[in-house]
């Protein structure tokens, strides 16, 4: 009897020290609720939280149906990753000490697009079709996002079945509140701090700030719009920074805005091929009748080249 007493007591020992040590699993069939607890690793085929049809019960019509949406979670509150104090549906926050991005998107395979869509509100009602619809993506094919996307592109959209809607506004805030800064017109018209563009390029020139600002033009030196390595599109504009003039393209040459004619820049160095003009005079550094000229140095090839623009 005493050695049958024994051999229970070590018995029920190893059990209390194997259940401290062993670790637990359990397979819930038919419990529901399932009960609180804190579990190292749970699996399941779907998985709903809180109330996601809105019907005032927690059952299971508020989870996916493993059968047909295996995988899916719904969830009807707000989600915090990295935080436990979420401020909206979704919020995440990123790694600390980390340059790695908070989110990514990553197109699905082979090719599929990366981005998000912004719906209006009739969007899950007329799925997949909404009144407005705006996006921010990253086409990993041609035609993604857009019908002229290529690969590689970053593409914001906004689209509209109902007008004036489909614009986009570029917004900051300069004290005054948020204010549209840039606005591209469903039309393609651009306005910046104008949001009812009158042409192609509509162009505010008073600030926020109640001061004043103006269109800058490229500005190169007359040597650079003679350098030109292919003829301009006839109408550029640039700022001749040698002549301080404003120049435009035509059928004819650079012209000064103001009526004159650029005559060219001319090189004493003419065998090298440096300069696209060749130089008609006889003479180096010398302009034709009715032009003047100002003599300028450049340096191609490393050397000293004497150099001198005609102008009218």
């Amino acid at each position: 009897m005493r050695k049958i007493l024994i051999f229970i007591v070590i018995s029920i020992s190893c059990l209390m020290v194997s259940s401290v040590f062993a670790q637990e699993t359990i397979t819930i069939t038919t419990y529901y609720p399932a009960p609180f607890g804190i579990y190292r690793q749970l699996v399941t085929t779907t998985l709903g939280v809180g109330d996601n049809n809105g019907d005032g019960a927690i059952n299971g019509a508020d989870a996916p149906n493993p059968g047909t949406n295996p995988g899916d979670v719904w969830i009807a509150g707000r989600t915090g990753i990295g935080t436990t104090d979420p401020q909206a549906r979704l919020v995440v926050v990123g790694e600390n000490n980390s340059n790695a991005e908070p989110m990514q998107i990553i197109g699905g395979s082979p090719n599929g697009p990366a981005g998000v869509g912004l719906h209006s509100n009739d969007y899950l009602a007329n799925h997949p079709n909404s009144t407005y619809s705006g996006y921010l993506g990253l086409a990993n094919n041609n035609g993604q996002w857009s019908n002229d996307s290529k690969a590689g592109d970053l593409v914001i959209g906004q689209t509209a079945k109902t007008p004036p809607g489909g614009n986009t506004r570029f917004v900051s805030d300069d004290g005054n509140g948020l204010n549209t800064k840039v606005f591209i017109k469903n039309n393609g018209d651009v306005g910046i701090g104008e949001d009812n563009p009158q042409g192609r390029l509509d162009i505010n020139a008073l600030r926020d700030d109640n001061t004043y600002g103006g269109l800058v033009p490229p500005r190169v030196p007359s040597t650079g719009v003679a350098w030109y390595p292919n003829p301009p599109p006839k109408g550029m504009i640039v700022f001749d920074t040698t002549k301080q003039e404003l120049m435009v393209y035509t059928n004819t040459g650079w012209k000064s805005v103001g009526g004159g004619s650029f005559g060219g820049c001319y090189s004493s160095y003419l065998g090298w091929g440096w300069w696209p003009v060749n130089n008609p005079f006889t003479g180096h550094l010398s302009c034709p009748a009715g032009y003047h000229g100002q003599q300028i140095l450049a340096y191609p090839m490393g050397y000293v080249d004497p150099t001198v623009c005609c102008y009218k």
